[in-house]
């Protein structure tokens, strides 16, 4: 059914992007790897049922220890839902189990306060300034290219937490 759900519904039904068809796929990689190491069996004998909503969470809380924070949960958890709503709809014998896990809520956390970003010039002469409340030292005095833009801007969003 995994194969169907990437194969099908997301490339062609759906017609999501190859980089979501990447996150999703670790997100799935990664799940799978748990499931193993939990139960003790091959990927090809594991099914809908391994995957309750107490591996689930299991599975998010391992993320959250190995450093994810709540954005990545988040996404893992969209990929997880996205999967189970397909369930849903593919293999009524499993719609309790996809009912559970498709309640798990997101994590809630505060966005970071970022300053006014405006963009300068055009094409390669192009430039970024980020006018932020706290701006880091090792972006300089808040300006950037729009190469270096998300580095510098994800400084700022750690500064301003």
């Amino acid at each position: 059914m995994l194969r169907q759900y990437f194969l099908q519904h997301l490339k062609v039904e759906r017609r999501v992007s190859d980089n979501t068809i990447a996150s999703y796929a670790a997100t799935f990689g990664l799940l799978i790897a748990f499931c193993l190491g939990r139960r003790k069996r091959r990927a090809s004998s594991l099914e809908i049922s391994d995957l309750d909503v107490d591996t689930i969470l299991a599975f998010l809380r391992l993320e959250t220890e190995r450093g994810s924070g709540p954005l990545t949960r988040n996404a893992r958890l969209a990929a997880l839902k996205s999967f189970f709503r397909y369930v849903v709809v593919h293999d009524v014998q499993s719609l309790p189990i996809a009912q559970r896990v498709l309640a798990i809520p997101t994590k809630r956390f505060d966005m970071p306060k970022l300053g006014m970003v405006k963009i300068h010039g055009k094409g390669r002469k192009e430039r970024v300034v980020v006018l932020s409340p706290q701006r880091p030292p090792s972006c300089d005095a808040g300006i950037a290219t729009s190469a270096t833009a998300p580095r510098c801007c994800s400084r700022i969003a750690r500064a301003a937490r």
